[in-house]
């Protein structure tokens, strides 16, 4: 395997992971990021008071790759997948950062891929997100499914399409991301939904280089086809999404509740058209 300089480029690298109670996965996690073909990057980890040996597994592995490994130690506590990633996202200094989940595999070709990727969607500070197919596999790793990612900037704001584990940002983006205060959605979401406030690019590299675990103690998933009383639901969960995108664009455009409203309503009708909200769902999350 060719090993591949990440200043080649003149980009240094993050890779920010966050972890709790993940033992039975983690290892193969670390050695997926040993096996990338990049000479070099930054592990950024925090874990989230984990009562298992993860920290015990992180801790040795840092004794042993080649990689930068920084482990975040602090007196906040237990605090959930979302605050805890970006919590680690605002250590991170360097160019192009990944989200990386404990329970997945990484292609070895995937960060060079990606940062790839990410390099040419960039223009001066424009926000770039670039993001990669994945391969739905069970708990030991087996072939379940392949996911073709369909990016739908409408569809979107009602459900996340890109699980944060297929995904790079570059630095103008993070920037943007870490600006935004008050919206509860998960890192990934929001980084999709700041880029698209931002009139940034969207780069897909149209190949898996995930293999996405499927198990019991997954924080977020791949939906199955719902019923009825899921989907009416889902309004609900609309309604919400639709208020985190009003707050990250009020982080940059100063919005009014009034703008709010009609924003909310306007999007409504939309999706009601598309069939977005009573209809059929799609993957989501990491």
């Amino acid at each position: 395997m060719k090993i591949v300089s990440a200043m080649e480029n003149n980009r240094s690298i993050a890779i920010c992971l966050a972890t709790f109670n993940g033992q039975c996965y983690i290892q193969e996690l670390l050695d997926s990021l040993d096996a990338q073909n990049v000479d070099k990057l930054s592990l950024y980890i925090r874990d989230d008071g984990s009562t298992d040996q993860t920290l015990q597994i992180i801790m040795r592995y840092r004794e042993q790759t080649r990689h930068n490994v920084t482990i975040l130690a602090d007196d906040l506590g237990n605090l959930g997948p979302s605050r805890n990633f970006r919590n680690i996202l605002s250590f991170a200094s360097e160019d192009i950062i990944f989200f990386c989940d404990q329970d997945d595999v990484w292609h070895p070709e995937k960060v060079s891929r990606l940062v790839e990727a990410t390099i040419s969607g960039e223009d001066g500070s424009t926000g770039v997100l670039a993001f990669c197919n994945y391969t739905v596999v069970d708990e030991s790793c087996n072939h379940l499914d392949f996911v073709d990612i369909d990016f739908s900037p409408h569809q979107v704001i009602y459900e996340n399409q890109i699980p944060g584990c297929c995904i790079a940002i570059n630095r103008p983006l993070l920037e943007g991301v870490l600006k935004v205060e008050g919206a509860d959605v998960l890192h990934d979401w929001l980084s999709i939904l700041v880029n698209l406030s931002l009139s940034g690019r969207f780069i897909h590299v149209n190949k898996s280089m995930v293999s996405y675990r499927q198990h019991s103690s997954n924080v977020v998933g791949i939906k199955q086809n719902l019923g009825f009383f899921d989907r009416i639901k889902g309004l609900r969960g609309f309604i919400t999404s639709s208020y985190n995108v009003y707050i990250i664009n009020k982080s940059f455009y100063h919005l009014r509740h009034k703008g709010f409203i009609i924003f909310l309503a306007l999007r409504f009708i939309h999706n009601v058209k598309k069939n977005m909200i009573f209809g059929k769902t799609s993957h989501d999350g990491n």
